[in-house]
């Protein structure tokens, strides 16, 4: 069996995985967010070497704690997340 690869698909050099975040797995009254907040930032800056012409992002596993309840805040981290990492293609 062949597989043909799309040749549009542009090649990366660099591959940044995340996983398995589980944002929003503090306890209903604890809040994690400026914790979440400073591990981001930390993520960001340390890809800062890499080229995000030449990068892909990669979230993947369990971005929530919890598959049926989120909060504001959980998604508010999750955008920041994604905000941070702007100039990437994210998977």
């Amino acid at each position: 069996m062949s597989i043909e690869l799309n040749s549009s698909v542009k090649p990366f050099k660099y591959i940044i995985h995340m996983a398995d975040i589980h944002i929003g797995s503090a306890g209903k009254n604890e809040s994690r967010y400026v914790e979440y907040r400073t591990i981001f930032a930390r993520a960001k800056a340390m890809t800062d070497i890499y080229s995000p012409n030449e990068t892909l992002v990669a979230i993947l596993g369990d971005v929530f704690h919890n598959n049926n309840r989120y909060s504001g805040e959980d998604i508010a981290l999750f955008k920041y997340l994604l905000h941070l990492f702007k100039d990437y293609e994210i998977l």
